[in-house]
């Protein structure tokens, strides 16, 4: 996993987590990254994958939307950088 300063997920550090809080933070469902940088984007798979659950990496906007697409039903939350280069919003 890369420096922690590239991570914000708790403002405690890992060893500092009591069993508690890792019980509260981990779960089963299904998360979709939605994520340019391939460094960020396995830092999330791997701390989520350590509170228990299933991450859904996709490399850019398009291949996101793909994935949502085809895993609809698996899918309970979308983490995604909204500086999308692919995309266009719209004001």
């Amino acid at each position: 996993m890369s420096s922690p300063e590239r991570l914000v997920a708790t403002s405690l550090p890992a060893a500092e987590l009591s069993d508690e809080d890792v019980a509260a933070l981990s779960g089963h469902e299904t998360v979709l990254i939605i994520e340019e940088d391939a460094g960020v984007r396995g830092d999330l798979e791997e701390m989520l994958g350590q509170f228990g659950y299933n991450a859904l990496p996709a490399r850019n906007w398009v291949e996101g939307v793909d994935l949502f697409k085809r895993h609809t039903r698996l899918v309970n939350l979308v983490m995604l950088n909204i500086m999308v280069p692919e995309m266009v919003w719209v004001k």
